[in-house]
């Protein structure tokens, strides 16, 4: 019997130690959800840059067109230029509908991230659950274990008991032959 007990105490230790080491992988799992999240935020930063400079650019044409219209003697030139800015304005709106790609792109990884997050939480928590399960169960066996322990040793005292009283009848009977 304290085979059997000592072999359920060797197996319920294996079984907390495996969720253990499950518990601390999902914090590796979380710890590169977080790197990920931290580029993301980066790439934002990057994209809110981006943008600005397409704003600043904005305001440059904007000033240049109103110069062209102040150069009236110089129609010849402006016109070259009001050209040239066309092509630097279709430039600027083709970049910037390439940042608004990027853009939501971005927000397509972000929510992607945060749903591996999500998930990665719930993992970790019902590997919780399954630690805790396995250390109520853990408590559950020793305190079985204590109280077969304490019958055994009270059976064992019965045992010494009757094999005294035996003892002393068999004495008894000896001495009564005699």
């Amino acid at each position: 019997m304290a085979a059997e007990i000592e072999s359920i105490l060797t197996d319920a230790s294996t079984t907390l130690d495996e969720l253990i080491e499950k518990s601390s992988s999902i914090q590796g799992v979380t710890d590169e959800v977080n790197q990920l999240k931290e580029e993301s935020n980066s790439m934002h930063d990057e994209i809110v840059t981006a943008r600005d400079e397409s704003n600043s650019m904005h305001d440059e044409i904007v000033t240049a067109r109103d110069e062209s219209n102040f150069m009236h003697d110089e129609v010849v030139t402006a016109r070259d230029e009001s050209n040239s800015m066309h092509d630097e304005i279709v430039t600027a709106r083709d970049e910037s509908n390439s940042m608004h790609d990027e853009i939501v792109t971005a927000r397509d990884e972000s929510n992607s991230m945060h749903d591996e997050i999500v998930t990665a939480r719930d993992e970790s928590n019902s590997m919780h659950d399954e630690i805790v399960t396995a250390r109520d169960e853990s408590n559950s066996m020793h305190e079985e274990i204590v109280t077969a322990r304490d019958e055994s040793s009270a059976m064992h005292e019965e045992i010494v008991t009757a094999r005294d009283e035996s003892s002393a009848m068999h004495e008894e009977i000896v001495t009564a032959r005699d």
